[in-house]
């Protein structure tokens, strides 16, 4: 029987508390140092929930029998329906003060939908729909080439979104020129968060060497590795002006390392049993 990673609920309830602390602290990141350093924090939030789909999805279906269209009817009435009404639900949010002109303008509007349905932009956080749906319908391709040979494929992965979040950074840094037509989709391409996803896939494929690794690593050394690629992160963020964008290589280092941190103290929080325990776990269960 395949055990149940309790553990991962704590890290989905810190990554979705960090989502909201992004959009908290946002508006004062200009104006207040702690708001600055906070919002910094947990920029992790994002590729986190990234590697976190991998992980699962793979976790799931690593020895199972794999039917395509089962999987896309299984994960898209999950995700797909829910996503659809949310979308309605917004666009008429951003229409609320002018409901006439969906009736006079029934075209255009319905235009505004099919866009914003495809982009992910009928609110902010939607993007993030379009970048797991893209990895569903990947998954096939991505589980083949991860039994092939998984050091080539997480590799490969990583020189790929490196490449484009250098290249994104580089362009906000106005070092990189970039056609303004590419950047409203460089948050929901593949390529700029696939090294996530299938880091997630390679921790699932070796779960028990992943939490044995962890088990024997030093607290105090993982803190103080953490700790250095926060201030990297900190001191970047600052030098650059690029502290709203979790899309460039420091962000990349820090959420990498902050998986690893926030893995190891959640496997070691599950040995106590305490309320806040509790909160977390239900927190990511839902």
């Amino acid at each position: 029987m395949k055990q149940h990673l309790q553990e991962i609920n704590i890290i989905k309830a810190v990554a979705a508390l960090a989502v909201i602390a992004i959009h908290v602290t946002g508006p004062y990141v200009t104006v207040l140092d702690f708001a600055y350093v906070c919002n910094q924090a947990v920029r992790y939030a994002v590729p986190m929930f990234v590697i976190l789909s991998g992980l699962l999805l793979q976790y799931a279906y690593k020895n199972k029998k794999f039917t395509y269209v089962q999987f896309l009817i299984r994960r898209f009435s999950k995700i797909g329906i829910p996503y659809v009404i949310w979308t309605l639900i917004y666009t008429l949010y951003t229409y609320r003060h002018n409901l006439n002109s969906i009736i006079a303008d029934l075209g255009g509007y319905l235009t505004y939908v099919v866009k914003s349905l495809l982009l992910g932009n009928g609110y902010d956080h939607l993007y993030f729909v379009i970048i797991i749906i893209q990895f569903y319908l990947m998954y096939p391709v991505l589980r083949y080439l991860m039994r092939k040979n998984q050091v080539v494929t997480l590799a490969v992965t990583f020189a790929i979104t490196m490449y484009f979040q250098t290249a994104f950074f580089l362009f906000r840094y106005s070092m990189f020129y970039l056609p303004k037509t590419a950047i409203d989709y460089y948050y929901i391409m593949f390529p700029t968060w696939i090294f996530y996803f299938v880091l997630g896939m390679y921790i699932a494929q070796n779960i028990d060497l992943w939490k044995a690794f962890l088990y024997k690593t030093n607290k105090l050394n993982l803190s103080i590795v953490w700790l250095t690629s926060f201030v990297v992160l900190l001191t970047e963020s600052r030098i650059s002006n690029t502290y709203g964008s979790s899309i460039k290589p420091t962000v990349l280092l820090y959420c990498i390392i902050s998986f690893a941190f926030i893995y190891a103290i959640s496997l070691k929080l599950e040995e106590y049993k305490t309320k806040m325990i509790s909160i977390l776990n239900w927190m990511g269960e839902q």
